[in-house]
């Protein structure tokens, strides 16, 4: 009896699928960057803004509660996706340096998240300025330049 009722769970449990991972790998680094990275990251960039021109200053900041969750949940999205490029399917055949710009990423992505938490209008606008920096740096080494070949994985890729 006992091994007929063990049987069936684990019948049963056949049936089971594992949950999704929530952020799932795209094909390649380009996409990463282009596909994602960049959609959040623009996310984040535009919640905070100071617009001067002929008619005065226009702050543009997030107002209401789901504002506030949208430019978090950006910083999050970009932290989870500078992640990933710390795996080996993304970091193998790189140097220390974009382990380096991927933590950096990571980091202050989650900085980012917390001042949006926090609902810090300032702080969202400096650390977004921080996550530029770190982006800006990063392409200057793995950006191809216009008309090259973007870099391959590889021993020989940058």
């Amino acid at each position: 009896m006992t091994a007929l009722a063990m049987g069936a769970a684990l019948v049963g449990g056949c049936d089971r699928k594992a949950d999704p991972s929530p952020v799932a790998e795209p094909a390649d680094t380009h996409e990463l960057m282009v596909g994602k990275i960049e959609p959040a990251a623009k996310v984040y960039w535009n919640a905070v803004k100071y617009i001067s021109d002929e008619n005065g200053l226009h702050e543009i900041m997030p107002r209401t509660d789901a504002d506030w969750v949208q430019t978090r949940e950006a910083a999050e999205s970009v932290g989870r996706y500078a992640d990933l490029m710390l795996t080996p399917a993304y970091a193998q055949y790189r140097g220390q340096d974009w382990h380096d710009f991927a933590k950096g990423l990571s980091d202050v992505a989650a900085r980012a998240a917390e001042a949006a938490e926090s609902r810090k209008a300032d702080k969202v606008l400096e650390l977004g300025g921080m996550m530029y920096n770190v982006c800006s740096a990063c392409h200057e080494v793995y950006l191809p330049l216009a008309g090259s070949q973007p870099p391959t994985a590889g021993p020989d890729a940058p």
